[in-house]
């Protein structure tokens, strides 16, 4: 009788899955989203009051480039401001995180199923990679980091960063990795794979270097954040194809194709 009762008992866990499998599939998918951006905001949190421990780590990201002679973000602030396509930068950072990357998922997910599964697990597993390093890791950006890189989007859009209301959003100590680089590199690839116009597929490939471009113009990023922002966007995209596309595996690592029923002839 006990084991009877324990078999009977309900199952929470199945439970909620039965439910949230009922949930239509555009609904669940926002889900998904808000649940990460949950986890973010926690994230953020926890990260709160660490600024001298990120002003301290982006000085260390300053030596290290220097050290390998790719310490150019002040040379590229310096050549880009008072240009008109400076305003444009700054838009183009505005813009890429809150606007163009839920667009392009849209898009994806209304064109090519597959490929915004293989789109959204890269960003999400992108993300997560990325999560416990704003938190052991805080670091400052370029603007922020007290060696004289000018603040542009606060300086020449009507929209201040620091401001409290902004900053309830995102993580200003959250530099490293970039994930404004590695979500437009992934999402201007996986729109160029999939775009029949040419001119949408050159559009795709040119959005990730216009994007690394402006978050260095705009002093919202170092070098190294965005090659730390492409390991991981590489990370995820690796994540993401072992999940939905086994084909891709090796084949060691691909699934067992199911035995036909029947049995053997004769």
């Amino acid at each position: 009788m006990g084991c009877t009762a324990v078999l009977g008992a309900p199952d929470p866990w199945g439970m909620m899955v039965a439910r949230l499998s009922r949930i239509p599939n555009g609904y669940r998918e926002l889900l998904i989203f808000l649940g990460a951006y949950v986890a973010y905001s926690l994230v953020r949190g926890l990260a709160s009051g660490a600024e001298e421990t990120a002003l301290q780590n982006a000085e260390w990201v300053m030596r290290v480039q220097e050290s390998v002679g790719i310490g150019i973000e002040r040379g590229v602030q310096e050549a880009l401001i008072g240009l008109p396509v400076m305003d444009l930068l700054n838009w183009v950072y505005l813009i890429a995180q809150f606007a163009v990357v839920p667009v392009a998922l849209v898009w994806m997910y209304r064109r090519n199923r597959q490929g915004y599964l293989v789109l959204r697990t890269t960003l999400l597993v992108a993300w997560f990679i990325a999560l416990p390093i704003y938190w052991l890791v805080p670091t400052a950006p370029p603007r922020l980091s007290g060696a004289g890189f000018i603040d542009t989007v606060n300086s020449q859009t009507p929209l201040a960063l620091d401001s409290p209301l902004v900053t309830v959003f995102y993580n200003p100590f959250a530099a490293i990795p970039s994930l404004h680089s590695a979500f437009a590199f992934t999402v201007g690839i996986a729109i160029a794979l999939v775009a029949h116009r040419s001119a949408t597929r050159a559009t795709g490939l040119l959005w990730g270097p216009v994007v690394a471009v402006a978050v260095v113009a705009t002093g919202n990023h170092f070098v190294l954040d965005i090659v730390l922002g492409l390991v991981v966007a590489t990370a995820g995209a690796a994540v993401a194809f072992w999940i939905h596309l086994p084909g891709a595996r090796p084949r060691r690592w691909r699934p067992a194709p199911a035995e036909s029923g029947g049995g053997k002839p004769g």
